[in-house]
């Protein structure tokens, strides 16, 4: 699968409720693939998040329920402004 994901790499897509511009980043395949949350999956949860990184963009597109998440980890300080969408 993440070799299916880098092709969204360096693409951009707006999030319509918002207009704001969203950048795919080099790491995003590895991130969406070796998270601790995507290695706990099973069965049914595992299977629809791998059916879901097939509309990626889509799903940025109808994101909603902007929030702001402070990055605490060490690995997030070097990435963008830290603000999350939460998919509904």
């Amino acid at each position: 699968m993440e070799k299916y994901l880098k092709k969204y790499v360096g693409k951009e897509y707006f999030v319509r409720e918002y207009n704001d511009k969203i950048s795919i980043a080099g790491d995003f395949p590895d991130e969406y693939t070796e998270s601790k949350y995507t290695k706990s999956l099973r069965g049914a949860f595992a299977k629809a998040k791998a059916n879901a990184s097939q509309i990626i963009g889509e799903l940025i597109s109808c994101a909603q329920n902007r929030r702001w998440i402070e990055n605490k980890k060490t690995k997030h300080q070097k990435d963008g402004i830290g603000m999350t969408y939460v998919l509904l």
